[in-house]
Order: structure tokens, then sequence, then C-alpha cells
């Protein structure tokens, strides 16, 4: 929505953001919890961001799995949203980890 609203954001703008969205991945990783879903409606910018540790809180971790349980995708189906995929989890190869949330950053970016 902000940037329909006023446009694309300079470089120096984003940093903040995209610093908050690896903080978040990398708290969620440390407990072991990959999202699984990342993608821009996931990302929420605070309003008033100088109150808070960090500009961004990531939304539903619904699809989310912790690592060593089940399998974040069930044989032949896809569960996440396409676009911001990595391609193991398109192929079916390969087990998922904590590179698909850093792959899905890289997509937003």
């Amino acid at each position: 929505e902000r940037l329909e609203a006023s446009g694309a954001m300079s470089a120096r703008a984003l940093l903040p953001i995209v610093d908050g969205m690896a903080e978040g991945l990398a708290a969620a990783h440390e407990h072991g919890v990959i999202h699984g879903d990342l993608k821009p409606a996931n990302v929420f910018l605070l309003r008033d961001a100088a109150e808070a540790a960090s500009p961004v809180k990531l939304l539903d971790f619904g699809l989310s799995k912790v690592l060593g349980l089940e399998r974040l995708t069930r044989t032949g189906e896809l569960i996440g949203t396409p676009a911001y995929m990595a391609p193991e989890l398109l192929t079916g190869k390969g087990e998922p980890d904590a590179r698909i949330d850093t792959y899905a950053l890289g997509v937003i970016l």
C-alpha cells in the first residue's frame, strides 16, 4: 500500500525495511522456524517505526514449519505463493530449510 501511495522508495528508505525483514527471519530461524510464504503482503510496515525495535513485522506464519518436523509441502502439492518460492519447492526436490525464506526475501527486493 505504501508503494502504491508514494511510488518507488529510495535505497536509503528501503535499508531499514530490508534490515527489519532480515532480522525477523533470522529470529525465526534461530528458533528453528521457517516462514514458508514470505511475500510483500506478509510484510507489515509500522506507521510509527521510530518507537519500535524494527519498522517491520512479518505476518502470516500460517504455513510456517518447525525444522525437523513435518514437511512444508505435501507430495504433488504446492503450498505457498509460487512467485516467491525457491526452485527446490517448485520442483519438489530437496528438503525446505531457512534458505527458502532467504530466497523469497531476494525475490521481494
